[in-house]
């Protein structure tokens, strides 16, 4: 009995024709795909602005004053980027988060932990093209911005933002009434989703992500 060994391969035209196939079909997948990883950074960055305005009432409920050395009875003041403008002598988030992550032992004495940091938000470049290690202590957003933070330290029930960057300005004031605490991430920039797309033009402060937490 004789076997058929001749086998037949596929013609160069049938090879084109899969490849054809298959990059119509990434090219009808990657927007889905895209979008879907935008909405689950943005459903990352709500969460952690949460974990953040948590931490720090939690402080405030321990000590009775807010995790702002030499604020607390003072007009609020932002805490973000390295690069603040307006202030020649910025209020740098990693202030707030030495506190809170209970490396700074001087102003919580009680070395609680009250916020734990992400490796993977340790790390990364912000619109203003500074670079972030966990060294320094930041908790960037998935974007690689700091999270932008402003604690009511005059008691005032008023929070205000009064270094908000925004592409058309350098810098922005936005009062919110009858809130404690407040976390702000620019949001994904809007030419893109990628933290290492950086760039002030590409953000809007119209799309950013805000939570507040009532008095």
């Amino acid at each position: 009995m004789r076997l058929n060994t001749n086998r037949r391969g596929f013609t160069l035209i049938e090879l084109l024709v899969v490849i054809s196939i298959i990059a119509v079909l990434a090219a009808l997948l990657f927007p889905a795909i895209n979008a879907a990883m935008k909405r689950a950074d943005i459903t990352r960055a709500k969460t952690e602005m949460n974990n953040i305005k948590t931490a720090i009432l939690s402080y405030y409920k321990d000590y009775g004053f807010m995790p702002a050395p030499g604020r607390n009875g003072s007009q609020d003041s932002d805490y973000g980027m390295k690069q603040l403008p307006g202030n020649s002598t910025p209020d740098d988030q990693s202030i707030v988060m030495n506190i809170l992550t209970a490396r700074d032992t001087t102003n919580n004495p009680n070395r609680k932990v009250y916020l734990q940091i992400p490796e993977e938000s340790l790390v990364g470049v912000d619109m203003n093209g500074d670079s972030y290690t966990p060294a320094n202590n930041y908790f960037l957003d998935p974007w690689g911005n700091p999270y932008q933070i402003i604690m009511d330290t005059d008691a005032d029930t008023v929070i205000l933002f009064s270094r908000l960057q925004t592409p058309l300005q350098v810098w922005n004031i936005v009062e919110i009434i009858g809130h404690k605490v407040g976390v702000v991430s620019y949001g994904p920039p809007t030419g893109g989703n990628s933290a290492g797309s950086n760039n002030k033009a590409s953000y809007d402060i119209s799309r950013a992500l805000t939570t507040f937490t009532p008095p």
